[in-house]
């Protein structure tokens, strides 16, 4: 949430909210952890961010294991409106990639690799490019050292919105292969 490019997107979706999203999270590793807690839950929070405010649904769409019960998993999360986001997960890919795309109401797109930002016009003409020149976690700690400078704290509630998402993804999980919390 503290990324400049999603900064970024956000300020360009206030008057064009996104009305679909998808992400695509592939990397090696963190095979000790459970991946909708700890990788599922990244993403969760920036569909919350980006639709602004809490999907109406949530449901995994496949999920299958490798090294663990759960290692790869796209599910797909509805908002109001019509309004959706994809999401996918792959925790055993050789080469690391997280990439998402947002397409708005009017049609525009918003293509973000790493850390840049490709902004489309609804007719498919490149409109702009941005490469955030400050690093995600510099951005929090500046966040959290003023914080406590100015004795402002977070709430809690974007977390709690996540955990409201993920925590039923573990009871209702029954899938083909028999997987369950």
């Amino acid at each position: 949430l503290f990324h400049p490019v999603l900064e970024r997107i956000q300020q360009a979706i206030r008057e064009d909210p996104v009305r679909y999203v998808v992400m695509h999270w592939a990397k090696w590793g963190t095979f000790t952890d459970d991946l909708l807690w700890n990788l599922v839950s990244h993403e969760v929070s920036l569909a919350i961010a980006l639709f602004g405010g809490h999907p109406c649904s949530t449901t995994i769409i496949s999920e299958h294991g490798t090294l663990t019960p759960r290692d790869i998993v796209s599910l797909v999360c509805r908002f109001d409106g019509g309004r959706e986001c994809a999401i996918h997960v792959n925790r055993c890919a050789r080469s690391a990639n997280k990439h998402l795309t947002a397409v708005t109401r009017q049609g525009r797109m918003f293509d973000w690799d790493r850390d840049t930002l490709a902004i489309f016009a609804a007719n498919g003409d490149l409109v702009d490019t941005y490469h955030a020149q400050e690093e995600p976690l510099a951005v929090e700690v500046k966040a959290f050292l003023n914080a406590l400078r100015t004795g402002s704290s977070s709430s809690g509630e974007e977390g709690c919105r996540v955990v409201e998402v993920v925590e039923p993804l573990h009871v209702r999980r029954e899938t083909p292969m028999g997987l369950r919390p």
